[in-house]
C-alpha cells in the first residue's frame, strides 16, 4: 500500500528506505551508484534533504510525486497510439496532452510507461507510491495484452512461453508468460515483468513481429470497454485494489472483451 511521509523536508535516504521497503543502508548504496535523481538531477548524498513535492527517480522511473497528498488522484486512461508517457519530449505528443482541463495535470505522471505505437490502458496519478508499486519489477503485477502478429503464431508458442523463453537481445530468460490464441494471428498474452518491449520480444522468440499491441487489464483492473481511446475516468479506492489483486483467466478477458476483439481480429485479416 501507499506510504505516506511526513509533510516536512527529510532526508533523502530516510524517504527512500520509506518508499521502497529497503534500510537507510540499501538506500545510500543505491544513492552512491546513481541510480536516484531528484528533480531529475543525479543524487550523491544520503543525506540531502527532499520536500514533499519533490520528484523521486530510482533507474529513470519516478518511484514519488506530489508528497502523497491526502486528495490523491488515479486516473485510468485509454492511451491511443501515437503519444508517449514521459513528462516531456519534443518530437511527439504527451499522455499529458489529453488531460487539458485537469487541474495541476503538471503533478500527474504514468505508471510506467506503454511504447508509442501502443495503446490501451495506463494508470496516471499523483501518487508516487503507488506508482512504484504498479511498476516495480518484484511485485510481479500481472499485465494482460491483446497482440496481434504478422504471421501466424507457431503451435508451441504457448508452451515455449509458459516455460519462459529467452531473446537474443537480452541477457537473463524471461519469466513464465502466459499466451492465449484468439486466431492464427491474434492472442492474449499476460506477463509479470514489465521489462522494455517485453510482449513484442516474447513473441519475436516465436518468429512474429507484433502488428498491434493494446494493454487490456492491471491485475483485475480490466480497461473499460465503454472508454474510447483518449479519455480517463477516476478510480475509486475498491477499483485501485484491483490493481493488486489476482487476474482474471485469459479466457475470461476473452470472453468480456468478445465483440471488441472479434472486430480487431477481422480488420487484422483483411491487413
Amino acid at each position: 500500500m501507499p506510504v505516506t511521509l511526513a509533510k516536512t523536508a527529510e532526508r533523502l535516504d530516510k524517504v527512500l528506505a520509506k518508499l521502497l521497503d529497503i534500510s537507510r543502508k540499501q538506500a545510500g548504496v543505491l544513492i552512491k551508484e546513481g541510480r536516484i535523481a531528484v528533480n531529475e538531477i543525479p543524487a550523491h548524498k544520503a543525506q540531502d534533504k527532499v520536500a514533499p513535492d519533490d520528484l523521486i527517480y530510482l533507474d529513470d522511473e519516478l518511484i514519488e510525486a506530489a508528497g502523497l497528498s491526502q486528495c490523491r488522484r488515479v486516473l485510468l486512461f485509454n492511451k491511443p497510439a501515437g503519444c508517449i508517457c514521459a513528462d516531456r519530449d519534443k518530437r511527439y505528443p504527451l499522455v499529458l496532452n489529453y488531460l487539458i482541463d485537469v487541474p495541476h495535470r503538471e503533478k500527474l505522471h504514468c505508471a510506467g510507461r506503454l511504447d508509442l505505437d501502443t495503446c490501451g490502458l495506463i494508470i496516471i496519478t499523483d501518487d508516487g507510491a503507488l506508482i512504484h508499486e504498479i511498476t516495480a519489477p518484484k511485485k510481479q503485477i500481472a499485465k494482460i495484452y491483446f497482440v496481434t502478429t504478422d504471421v501466424p503464431l507457431p503451435p508451441h508458442a504457448a508452451a515455449a512461453l509458459a516455460r519462459g523463453v529467452k531473446h537474443p537481445a537480452e541477457s537473463e530468460r524471461y519469466r513464465p508468460a502466459l499466451l492465449y490464441p484468439l486466431g492464427e494471428r491474434a492472442a492474449l498474452v499476460q506477463v509479470t515483468e514489465g521489462r522494455y518491449h517485453e510482449v513484442k520480444r516474447l513473441l519475436e522468440t516465436q518468429g512474429c513481429i507484433v502488428t498491434h499491441l493494446e494493454r487490456l487489464a492491471i491485475g483485475a483492473l480490466l480497461l473499460p470497454t465503454e472508454l474510447t481511446r483518449g479519455h480517463f475516468v477516476q478510480l475509486t479506492q475498491d477499483e485501485i485494489s484491483l490493481l493488486f489483486a489476482q487476474p482474471p483467466a485469459l479466457e475470461t478477458v476473452a470472453a468480456q472483451f468478445a465483440v471488441y476483439l472479434q472486430t480487431a481480429i477481422a480488420k487484422t485479416s483483411l491487413s
